[in-house]
């Protein structure tokens, strides 16, 4: 689980509005940082408690079309939803094994219809609620066959409502229906392309193409909407393009990759040609590439 003492150097998560300003969960401005795309700190919202409206321990975030953003709590066992100026609008879950509850929520994503889809660590499932925090349904257990998690890490929702789960320790992403039902899956151990390691952070685009991070392999790998690898990218370190442990994935309408890495304290920003040029100083998170 996070501990609120790291956020003075230990952003947890990325997400980009339909205005493409950058919201970031956890860093020294506090629980959400907003900035525009070329690194200017615009807005600082939240602040850390059990409170309504409060975050203890930040784990994902993601925005509607609306713009509400959307950020589940680890400590909290909650999901609370916000303006885009940080008003709190509802709040709901509680620690639990039961529907609507949660154990370990590390991620959360926002599909095409509205629907908000809730990964769980330690419960190995996937709740899906309406955007008023209405229990839906839930899929997945633990297991390594199809649907199945081990160590479910991230969760995205393609243009086309297809729900895409890393798993850090099988190695692999999973596609399922909007509904929850397993359509495919692809990856496994090793360093070549499509293969992975661990600490898989993931995010897709408008096209429908899907980014997954390796913090333990220093790269990005970008794969088709059926998890044909088409290209990769990235080394490990501090240096100009590269990142250490990488914590989330972002891509805004211009096909923009962001990434923000928790080991570096920095946001970096590849252009879609995904070569690093200009150098912009970002606050506590340190280096912008377009």
């Amino acid at each position: 689980m996070a501990d609120p003492e790291c956020y003075d150097c230990g952003p947890q998560g990325i997400a980009v509005d339909g205005s493409n300003l950058v919201y970031v969960i956890g860093t020294v401005n506090g629980p959400v940082s907003v900035y525009s795309g070329a690194g200017d700190l615009v807005a600082a919202w939240g602040s850390f408690g059990t409170g309504d409206g409060q975050l203890y321990a930040p784990s994902g975030i993601s925005i509607d079309a609306s713009n509400d953003v959307y950020i589940v709590d680890e400590a909290n066992y909650r999901v609370e939803k916000f303006t885009a100026g940080g008003t709190l609008l509802l709040a709901w879950g509680s620690r639990g094994y039961g529907a609507g509850q949660f154990q370990d929520p590390v991620g959360v994503a926002v599909g095409p219809s509205g629907n908000v889809y809730v990964l769980d660590e330690y419960l190995r499932r996937v709740q899906v609620f309406t955007a008023q925090g209405e229990y839906i349904s839930a899929f997945g257990s633990s297991g390594s066959g199809e649907g199945q998690y081990t160590w479910p890490a991230g969760i995205a929702v393609g243009p086309s409502g297809t729900v895409y789960v890393t798993d850090d320790f099988l190695r692999r992403v999973q596609a399922f229906t909007p509904e929850g039902v397993f359509i495919r899956t692809w990856g496994s151990l090793g360093s070549g392309d499509g293969q992975f390691i661990g600490h898989l952070a993931i995010t897709t685009d408008s096209r429908g193409d899907v980014y997954v991070s390796d913090s333990e392999k220093h790269v990005i790998q970008r794969f088709d909407a059926t998890g044909v690898f088409l290209t990769r990218w990235g080394s490990g370190g501090t240096g100009e393009g590269q990142f250490t442990y990488p914590s989330g994935l972002a891509v805004d309408s211009q096909q923009d990759v962001y990434l923000v890495d928790r080991g570096t304290c920095r946001v970096l920003k590849y252009a879609p040609n995904l070569t690093p040029a200009a150098r912009v100083t970002w606050g506590s998170l340190k280096v912008l590439y377009r």
